[in-house]
């Protein structure tokens, strides 16, 4: 209660603020709203976004991105931002239980520790699991996702094995004032308050000194009853609904002056969740805080500076008997920076042909701190990574080459990656690419030095990868195919004879990616995802568990503009997640399933919207992970009001 008091009162307050703004300056005038994108656009670098990592150049790998308008039509009941993630080709999520509960993201058959996070550039996760908490990542933080498939180490460091999801938190570049409030409710006694509002100081009026300043703020209270996560024959079953109560806070601060930007976020996350474990504890409090603070300084106009700061903690504690004591706690935090230079080259000319560049040196170093629930002999689990990597893009004509290599040291332990990729543009429609790269994954502090598990001998997991895609950019939008060939060894693979992990296992991972996204018409904007592949575990011979053989997203929205309904939207999604096995020796047998997803918005006027979810629609009783339920049928309105 008191967090939605917050809300309703700076709601207020920065609503009398932007009315006294106004009586001072002239109105910024709403742009217009524009059809959606027919291409996957680059970040664009104006105010004080000039810092944030730009968009990977899909020339040199698969990339895919999530624009805010995507996220707001693919929004369903549960908050958290892997929902939006699993529309994508080659992504699949795994998931124990309703809102609030643990996931697993995986990526062209990659296990969850093999996939590398970042918000605004600053690496998350847990040292002593190697995940994301991704119940801990609200959709409504974020502006913008990308997610690149395929090795990428050479550029973003450990664990970019099966790719890299980068998330962009929201921010307001040459915006006007706005603050919009939105409360909403719908099924299992599901409630949602947000409050955004985001922002530039103009050049005139009372606060005219501060030009140039812009910022978002965010608050998000989300409360539900929840579903009984577990079937009554899973391990630890406990009859009842298992309730989930999660506070974000999102804020951002950027100041742009002629050739440089200074910009500093926060997000804050704490979530209550029960959960089922008889016998045990059965509360989890999570508090999450990723914080970062970057420069960008233009040295020439084609030479750039960059620094940046950034500091991650997740601190969990579990509750069994005692509500007011806890009895384990597990944290995790790791503080990072990164130093680069970047120049490009334009204007020139070879074998009577444009010829330009872009190279770009790197440091980075990461510190990783972690406090286990047990007496560690060794002591506090601490990890220094140290690295220097260099990346150079050329292009001559229709041909565009990337080489990247990067000098990781890790405790003393030396770790080479590459990236080369090869791309020419057949017409100005196609192009073809062609990649190699290699990555690796760092053991994670419970393998290392949990007592009676870990093994402190441990070395990185390694994988090679292959691809050959061909994308292409139509009038009515913009296609990829995507095949790929990896094989992963020294995986860390549990050893029941010798009661600790090793590095015995191999995968072997083939597969396909296709992916379409763009406009048919002039008012429906249509995507379509489908991964197919063959994760094999070399060692058993087996099907790697958790890994769906075939996936396919389809989201189809209109705007009703030919009944002069210029205001209403409505839209249908479907999911099919194929069969796979829950346990490495595929003993237990996971079933293929399809969910139906429909959406409605109505906007009232220029101020009120409201819109209407009804997820799952044929109340699908699928799984994910074996023993845990899913969502069933849960409808959700939603009004919002802009000021």
């Amino acid at each position: 209660m008191k967090f939605r008091r917050l809300i309703i009162t700076s709601a207020l307050t920065v609503s009398a603020w932007q009315v006294a703004q106004a009586a001072d300056d002239t109105p910024l005038q709403q742009p217009e709203q524009t059809p959606a994108e027919t291409t996957l656009p680059n970040i664009l670098v104006s105010g004080d976004t000039q810092h944030l990592p730009q968009s990977f150049d899909q020339r040199f790998a698969t990339t895919q991105v999530l624009t805010r308008a995507d996220l707001d039509r693919l929004t369903p009941a549960d908050p958290s931002i892997t929902q939006a993630l699993a529309t994508l080709p080659g992504v699949t999520i795994s998931q124990t239980g309703g809102p609030g509960s643990s996931a697993a993201v995986s990526i062209r058959g990659s296990s969850a520790s093999q996939v590398a996070v970042f918000i605004d550039g600053i690496r998350v996760g847990s040292s002593t699991t190697g995940q994301a908490a991704w119940a801990d990542l609200p959709t409504s933080a974020f502006d913008r996702v990308e997610v690149i498939s395929g090795p990428a180490a050479a550029s973003f460091g450990a664990d970019a094995m099966g790719g890299v999801i980068q998330l962009f938190t929201n921010h307001a570049s040459n915006q006007p004032n706005r603050t919009t409030v939105s409360v909403g409710g719908g099924s299992n006694k599901t409630f949602d308050t947000q409050i955004r509002t985001s922002g530039s100081i103009p050049s005139t009026g009372p606060l005219s000194a501060l030009s140039g300043l812009t910022y978002s703020l965010g608050l998000h209270d989300y409360n539900t009853a929840g579903i009984d996560a577990t079937q009554p024959y899973a391990y630890g079953h406990e009859d009842g609904r298992n309730p989930y109560h999660a506070q974000d806070v999102d804020a951002r601060l950027g100041y742009a002056h002629d050739n440089w930007s200074l910009s500093a976020f926060a997000l804050y996350h704490k979530s209550d969740l029960s959960y089922d474990n008889a016998g045990g504890a059965d509360r989890q409090l999570d508090h999450q805080l990723t914080t970062g603070l970057a420069f960008h300084l233009d040295v020439t106009p084609t030479t750039q500076f960059d620094q940046s700061v950034g500091y991650a903690t997740d601190r969990q504690f579990v509750y069994a008997n005692n509500p007011g004591i806890p009895s384990d706690e597990f944290d995790s935090t790791r503080l990072s920076t990164t130093t680069s230079l970047t120049h490009q080259e334009r204007g020139l000319t070879l074998f009577g042909l444009p010829l330009s560049g872009e190279s770009k040196v790197a440091y980075d170093f990461s510190r990783e701190l972690a406090f286990m629930p047990v007496d560690v002999p060794q002591g506090l689990p601490a990890r220094n990574d140290s690295s220097f990597s260099l990346h150079q893009s050329a292009t001559l004509g229709a041909l565009t080459v990337f080489l990247a290599g990067r000098h990781d040291v890790v405790q003393g332990v030396s770790v080479n990656t590459g990236n080369v990729a090869v791309a020419y543009a057949i017409t100005p429609v196609y192009t073809a690419r062609l990649s190699y790269g290699n990555a690796f994954r760092l053991p994670t502090f419970n393998d290392l030095y949990y007592p009676g598990y870990s093994n402190p001998n441990l070395l990185p997991e390694r994988s090679d990868t292959v691809e050959a895609a061909l994308d292409a950019s139509t009038s009515i939008g913009t296609f990829t195919a995507a095949v790929y060939d990896t094989r992963v060894h020294d995986l860390i693979s549990f050893n029941p004879a010798l009661s600790m992990p090793v590095n015995i296992g191999r995968a072997h991972i083939q597969g396909i990616d296709l992916s379409y996204k763009g406009t048919i018409g002039k008012s429906t904007p249509v995507s379509v995802a489908v991964g197919i592949m063959n994760p094999q575990d070399v060692t058993d011979q087996t099907w790697l568990p958790r890994r769906p053989r075939q996936t396919i997203s389809l989201s189809v929205d209109h705007m009703w503009d030919e009944f002069h309904l210029h205001a209403l939207s409505t839209g249908v999604s479907l999911l099919y997640g194929g069969s796979t096995f829950d346990d490495q020796y595929n003993t237990t047998y996971l079933p293929s399933y399809t969910r139906v997803d429909l959406r409605a918005a109505y906007r009232i006027n220029s101020h009120l919207t409201v819109s209407a979810n009804l997820s799952n629609l044929f109340n699908r009783q699928y799984v994910t992970a074996y023993g845990y339920n899913s969502l069933g049928r849960t409808a959700f309105g939603k009004v919002a009001y802009t000021f």
